[in-house]
C-alpha cells in the first residue's frame, strides 16, 4: 500500500474496500456454517449469474 500512502483519498478508498471485503468474507463464513448445520450443500462459484453450463443475465 506504499503507493497509496501519498494520496489520502486513495488510501481511504483502499481502506474502505478492505473493510468491505473482510465483512463479506465474515458473512460468507457465517452463511456456510448455517448451511452446513442445516444440511444444505454449498456450491462455490465466482458469479451468481452462472448456474451449471448456463449463464443468466439479469434484466
Amino acid at each position: 500500500m506504499s503507493a497509496v500512502n501519498q494520496n489520502p483519498e486513495l488510501r481511504n478508498q483502499v481502506t474502505q474496500l478492505i473493510i468491505t471485503l473482510r465483512k463479506a468474507a465474515s458473512q460468507q463464513k457465517r452463511l456456510e456454517e448455517v448451511f452446513q448445520s442445516s444440511a444444505v450443500t454449498v456450491e462455490h462459484r465466482w458469479s451468481i449469474n452462472h448456474h451449471g453450463e448456463k449463464v443468466f443475465i439479469p434484466d
